[in-house]
């Protein structure tokens, strides 16, 4: 997640200053009535957003969708700060009739400054419906959900598609476990929210990003493991199993600390959900194997460690944890809360580990390898 998180930064480093929209010959050559409406509806819409003008963009989204405060969950597809309507050159190239009532807009995405027009980042589509006379925006979502399972868990609304190989029974026996260690989280920290969770599980990450509305994307996980939180507002979640705790955690604490260091949000989300389809145990021993390997690793370098292994952990993750697992142990709920009040930077990082953990800059490599050797 925090890999994605950085290259979304690149993106918008790169790109925010030259946001345009085109569309292709067989559009603005079309002369059904309907995709030129259609088409010059995207337009307005579009350049509404780039040019930061949005606040009437409510007014061009169903009613449905708008009474849910579910509409337009492609805009943040990928950075939570800034609306992908603001970044690099987007290219509709399709607008066609998916059945007797709504319109599909395809529109391919890629860097502004990327001199290959071949090289597509991503792929997302929109649908667009007549209603009261005019037409009006629809996630691909509401299209799609009519050909998904569904279930909902409390504030949770779990969706998945008829080919997912799991039975129904330990399916739901899976996300009820997963989800009462989700309200004792909720219970331990005190934090008091309803909010609704669209969780969508499905055979793949790509085909949840499908399911979503992105039939493409180059920022996406082979691994069967990975999970994601693809939206804050609304809060969407997307895994290949039920019972993805590590992303359930995420749902709980980045809506509240949006800033909070990614070494903290991702070890309390290892901590209770592991990483990699391991559990923090299994993590450790599996960190440890990597120091005994690299002996001269400094573990204080946060930054310096963060890749993917080969056996699917991730070092930077479960160092996160091992810090979590160390407030709770030295001030419980409080002490990990206080770690996610500093800000996102290498200094709010050691100055959080120094306040609140007590462990001085040029003692943390010693003091983490010491806990991994010493953990039981």
């Amino acid at each position: 997640m925090r890999k994605l998180y950085c290259f979304f930064l690149l993106i918008i480093n790169i790109s925010v200053f030259g946001q345009k929209i085109t569309f292709s010959s067989e559009i603005l050559n079309s002369t059904d009535k309907d995709v030129k409406e259609i088409a010059a509806l995207w337009k307005n819409y579009f350049e509404l957003y780039a040019s930061k003008n949005d606040t009437s963009i409510m007014h061009y989204w169903n009613e449905e969708e708008r009474k849910s405060k579910f509409i337009d969950i492609i805009k943040y597809a990928l950075s939570p700060e800034l609306p992908i309507y603001r970044m690099g050159n987007h290219v509709t190239f399709d607008i066609r009739k998916l059945n007797d009532e709504f319109y599909e807009i395809f529109t391919k995405f890629r860097f502004e400054n990327d001199s290959d027009k071949n090289n597509i980042l991503m792929i997302y589509r929109i649908c667009a419906k007549k209603e009261n006379g005019e037409y009006k925006f629809y996630n691909a979502f509401y299209c799609n959900k009519q050909f998904l399972k569904s279930f909902s868990l409390g504030n949770i609304n779990y969706y998945y598609p008829f080919s997912y190989p799991m039975d129904n029974k330990i399916i739901r026996r899976d996300a009820k476990k997963t989800k009462a260690t989700y309200e004792n989280i909720q219970n331990y920290y005190h934090i008091k929210t309803n909010s609704p969770i669209t969780f969508i599980f499905a055979n793949s990450n790509d085909e949840c990003n499908a399911i979503l509305g992105i039939p493409y994307t180059k920022l996406r996980s082979h691994f069967k493991s990975a999970g994601n939180i693809f939206s804050r507002t609304p809060c969407i979640l997307l895994s290949c199993k039920p019972d993805h705790l590590h992303e359930l955690t995420h749902s709980l604490f980045i809506p509240l600390y949006p800033n909070a260091p990614f070494l903290f949000q991702e070890g309390i989300a290892t901590y209770y959900g592991g990483s990699g389809s391991r559990n923090l145990t299994e993590n450790i021993e599996l960190l440890k194997k990597y120091v005994l390997e690299n002996p001269n690793v400094n573990l204080a370098d946060f930054d310096s460690y963060y890749t993917l292994l080969k056996d699917g952990s991730n070092p930077f993750y479960t160092v996160g944890a091992i810090f979590i697992d160390y407030a709770i142990k030295i001030g419980g709920a409080q002490k990990v809360l206080a770690l996610f009040k500093y800000p996102s930077t290498n200094s709010g990082i050691y100055s959080a580990i120094n306040t609140e953990l007590g462990i001085e800059k040029d003692k943390i490599n010693s003091f983490l390898k010491d806990y991994i050797k010493n953990y039981k």
